[in-house]
């Protein structure tokens, strides 16, 4: 008896199953479910193996329908069996070979057409006209899973192909009657961004391509908030050169993973304010338009069940995941955006020598910006702010200038505080809050506290009353967290559930938080604030050295900086030069002295440098 399809749909369905048992473990390998080249070399190999044994069916399956069996030409079905264990794979070469598979099936689809014609069998045996839009997703996901691989010139060839697939193949309208939808300029906009900028240099011009020749030109510029742009020219991402970009004759509205991918690229891009406010730009459209769905979901009673619907086997859309976008990680990446633009001016992350009073009051603008998404993020379950979320915003203020980043900077450890004490009766509970990671709970720890600091540094430098005065209640603040050094009171629960819920170690000072300090008082303006200043960097600089912190060299630098700034006067010179000389003996002693220093002493003592010189 003639063996039919169906005997061997059956083989490589019962297969399909052994690769789909092999998910999770490609899951835990490739954190996103992209694949790698040596992360998981025995599932690799598996998987592998496993594709080329399918195939081998499809051609002996091919073979015998051209001896006279049509019942017995691979289908697409079968086809699309064996691209998705060869999709699973992460490695150039499996993704190469999905590719092929789908030249193949074209073929195979019109060798199998010419063979049943006629043949009442045809129908039965499931061949189509053509391959459908899945097959292509697979091989696009196919090369979206190298974007893993450690080896940077198999990222690039797979970006490559995934680009020509269907900026190229899959738009020929004409030869394969398909058109690209949502889900396929996702699947190759994800490619490129998990190809990063440090793979594709000109990622942005790359993925900008892509996404007018998803909406067109104006649509484009309407996405990314650049309407002003309409009569520039339109640059060839490979070539450089002005040319105008082929637009599909059917434009694809973007979703909101869509916006999500472009928003994390542009933010990414560091060093480019441009690329920041199209970050900022998209991250409003998406609030939008998940106020609208979830007013829209409010009041729909018939609440249908929502499921996440397959890019090839995983895919997105704006219904599946209007709940969860913008999610915590879509605001981070524009925090991150806004604290790189401003450090590609100020190149230290906390002013190491003085705060510069004369900020650009964009910077300002942005700290206020930050401030303010911590109301929308704290509305959604997805978007809870985590520790990272409040430092980003911290960072943000100790660089923006404002007379009153002291006062900000303290409202956003309260708020920490609060959000920490959620979080920790919500343990175990479900929820959000339950999936923070322990480093992500937003409870204070030493470097929001210094990044605080500095923050009062910002207001000292700006004239507002007693900011060293504060700076110093918190380190206070600080200390009154910590344990007081006992592991354990024994069987005594209630002194024991003190040091598990009211005491912080992870807030300890350091020397960092210590020297922030420092440089806080260093920038006292107000007359009446120097003395106080001047006694708050001393108190600090022995509780250093009481805790067993070793000052280093940019320590003792600020303290001669205090030392001029907060004793200015003609008649404090006495009181200037000998304190100095403390403090550069001390600095002697513990081998600190170097040109930093020397500079420093110089201007603060110019007997004492001319005599240490000699």
């Amino acid at each position: 008896m003639k063996s039919s399809i169906h005997w061997y749909r059956a083989a490589a369905s019962s297969a399909d199953d052994i690769a789909d048992d092999d998910d999770d473990e490609l899951d835990v390998a490739e954190g996103k479910g992209g694949g790698t080249d040596n992360g998981s070399a025995t599932v690799v190999t598996s998987e592998q193996s496993l594709g080329q044994h399918l195939s081998s069916i499809l051609s002996e399956m091919a073979t015998r329908a051209r001896k006279g069996n049509s019942y017995v030409w691979p289908n697409e079905e079968l086809y699309l069996i064996v691209m998705k264990v060869f999709s699973q794979v992460g490695t150039l070469t499996a993704a190469n070979t999905a590719h092929r598979l789908l030249g193949r099936l074209e073929k195979s689809i019109q060798e199998a057409q010419a063979s049943l014609n006629g043949i009442s069998g045809g129908e039965e045996a499931g061949i189509s006209s053509r391959p459908r839009l899945h097959a292509y997703h697979l091989v696009l996901q196919s090369y979206r899973n190298v974007m893993s691989s450690p080896r940077k010139k198999h990222v690039r060839t797979a970006v490559a192909e995934a680009e020509k697939l269907l900026l190229k193949e899959l738009q020929n309208v004409d030869s394969h009657g398909l058109v690209p939808n949502v889900v396929s300029y996702n699947l190759l906009i994800d490619t490129l961004s998990r190809a990063g900028h440090g793979v594709i240099p000109n990622l942005c011009d790359r993925v900008d391509a892509v996404v007018e020749m998803m909406v067109g030109r104006e649509g484009f510029l309407l996405l990314v908030g650049e309407t002003d742009r309409a009569n520039t020219p339109w640059l060839d991402p490979h070539t450089g050169s002005s040319t105008a970009a082929k637009s599909p004759t059917q434009h694809v509205t973007p979703d909101m993973f869509t916006k999500h991918l472009l928003l994390g690229i542009y933010a990414s891009k560091s060093s480019d304010r441009r690329y920041t406010e199209r970050a900022k730009h998209l991250l409003a459209s998406m609030e939008e338009s998940r106020e609208r769905k979830v007013a829209s979901a409010a009041g729909d009673s018939t609440s249908p069940k929502r499921r996440r619907r397959g890019t090839a086997d995983r895919g997105w859309s704006e219904d599946d995941f209007f709940m969860t976008l913008p999610n915590r990680e879509t605001y981070n990446a524009v925090l991150r955006s806004l604290l790189q633009t401003s450090e590609a001016v100020q190149t230290n992350a906390l002013p190491s020598d003085e705060y510069n009073t004369n900020t650009p009051a964009a910077f300002e603008e942005d700290a206020i910006y930050a401030t303010g998404l911590l109301d929308a993020m704290i509305r959604h379950e997805a978007s809870q702010p985590s520790k990272f979320t409040y430092n980003y915003i911290l960072r943000l203020w100790a660089k923006s200038g404002a007379r009153d980043a002291g006062l900000h900077a303290e409202d956003i450890l309260s708020r920490m505080e609060v959000r920490s004490a959620i979080c920790a009766g919500a343990k175990g509970g479900g929820g959000g809050a339950a999936r923070l990671s322990p480093a992500e709970i937003p409870k204070p720890d030493a470097l929001c506290y210094q990044n605080a600091i500095a923050c009062w540094g910002v207001s000292a430098a700006k004239s507002y009353p007693a900011a060293a005065s504060r700076a110093m209640m918190l380190l206070n603040k600080m200390e009154a967290q910590c344990s007081p050094g006992y592991e354990s009171f024994g069987n005594d629960d209630v002194r024991n559930y003190l040091l598990d819920h009211i005491y912080n170690e992870s807030v300890r000072p350091n020397r960092f938080v210590f020297a922030t300090l420092i440089m806080s008082c260093a920038c006292t303006q107000l007359d009446a604030d120097k003395a106080d200043a001047l006694r708050i960097a001393f108190d600090a600089y022995n509780r250093m050295i009481d805790m067993g912190l070793a000052p280093n060299s940019e320590t003792y630098a600020n303290l001669l900086k205090i030392c001029k700034n907060l004793l200015p006067e003609e008649s404090q010179r006495d009181q200037r030069n000998q304190l100095s000389q403390t403090v550069f003996e001390a600095a002697r002693d513990h081998g600190q002295v170097n040109a930093r220093l020397l500079m420093r002493l110089r201007d603060v003592n110019p007997v004492l440098y001319e005599s240490y010189q000699n």
